[in-house]
């Protein structure tokens, strides 16, 4: 197990060396035990300022995560700047690591999305429809890793 998430902590360094971004995430979903709905948190990242990530709970439909888990779509924020505070508030990740210009796809497997890829940068303007591209190319290798780790799980 200790190895799978070395394994995908690894790719997702390669992802921010490759793509030149300042922050690369990988969101997971997990089902909260006592409430029984979907919690989203962040469990891989490279470029983080500080280890505040770790404490992001989410739920479907919330954050840039959670809105991409919802519709499956891809989500590009070019300018966060432009957003007033109280939007922000939906966006802790974006605040917590002063992204201020984010691309967020959604990873699938066989159809059901099992992690969320987010990729930031700390001036506005800076995601591109190329950068966020070369990004959903990535996903299909990161699904696959994702189901290794469960797999090895059970």
């Amino acid at each position: 197990m200790v190895e799978q998430n070395q394994i995908i902590q690894s790719k997702i360094q390669q992802l921010h060396d490759t793509l030149g971004v300042d922050f690369v995430g990988m969101a997971l979903a997990t089902t909260n035990e006592k409430t029984y709905r979907k919690e989203i948190r962040w469990k891989y990242v490279s470029g983080n300022i500080s280890l505040r990530y770790q404490k992001i709970v989410l739920q479907e439909g919330r954050g840039l995560p959670g809105i991409v888990w919802r519709t499956g779509r891809t989500l590009i924020e070019a300018d966060l700047e432009q957003r007033t505070a109280e939007e922000l508030l939906e966006y802790p990740i974006a605040l917590t690591e002063e992204l201020k210009s984010v691309g967020v796809v959604p990873v699938f497997f066989y159809g059901d999305i099992v992690a969320i890829l987010l990729i930031g940068y700390r001036q506005p303007n800076r995601v591109t429809l190329e950068v966020v591209q070369q990004l959903t190319e990535e996903t299909a290798s990161v699904a696959v890793l994702i189901q290794e780790k469960k797999e090895a799980k059970s």
